[in-house]
């Protein structure tokens, strides 16, 4: 055979040989993206298998009753005095249920739920001083919760499935987070004449907050 037939069955074979290559990797590709939805689909359903069985709240509140209520007295000045001011208080990422050790923490600083509750205590103190050094009255306050006060939803996981650390899920953790907030509630119905509270949800349990919201 002459240089050129070698030359070009050679070149024909490389060829083949590529296009058998791409084929291969399309098919790879296909098969992988196949997997992975599957993966996803099927990560989905036990997330939502897992939030319809370990649901922090479906036994708890079907039989809840809250607390008795007893009516804060009121110690702010009078309304007369109170000017036409509006405190707007935030709240936000409390993560009741979180849990880390202070070695790994880059303040050196470990949190717990007793930790978020005593912060909650602290910031209705810190509140409460505030407004006592002004000179002049408020004439309503206005809670804003911004989400993520609690930290897990019943599994231990974010409402994406995203698992996190802690130590307190389910009731207990709605336990806490319920008397803290019922705490500063009270603090600041102490402190204003009127109170409204606002809620909207955050990513690590967006229902648990707003079912937290409404039991309050």
């Amino acid at each position: 055979k002459t240089a050129y037939e070698i030359s070009t069955r050679d070149w024909s074979s490389d060829v083949c040989s590529s296009d058998l290559q791409k084929k291969k990797f399309q098919l790879h590709q296909e098969f992988q993206k196949r997997s992975w939805k599957e993966t996803e689909e099927a990560a989905s359903k036990w997330f939502k298998m897992q939030e319809g069985v370990y649901n922090p709240f479906t036994n708890f509140l079907a039989s809840w009753n809250p607390p008795k209520h007893t009516p804060v007295k009121y110690t702010g000045p009078s309304e007369k005095k109170s000017k036409n001011k509006t405190l707007l208080v935030g709240l936000s990422d409390v993560h009741f249920g979180s849990k880390s050790n202070k070695n790994e923490s880059y303040r050196s600083k470990g949190y717990s739920t007793e930790e978020a509750s005593a912060c909650i205590e602290k910031y209705s103190e810190d509140i409460k001083q505030v407004v006592q050094e002004r000179n002049y009255g408020f004439s309503e306050c206005v809670l804003a919760s911004l989400g993520d006060i609690l930290h897990t939803t019943g599994s231990g996981f974010t409402t994406k499935g995203t698992m996190l650390v802690h130590d307190c899920i389910k009731e207990e953790q709605f336990t806490f987070a319920f008397n803290s907030i019922v705490y500063l509630i009270d603090t600041l119905l102490s402190l204003f004449i009127k109170v409204e509270v606002k809620s909207v949800k955050g990513n690590h349990n967006d229902f648990g907050d707003w079912v937290l919201f409404k039991a309050l």
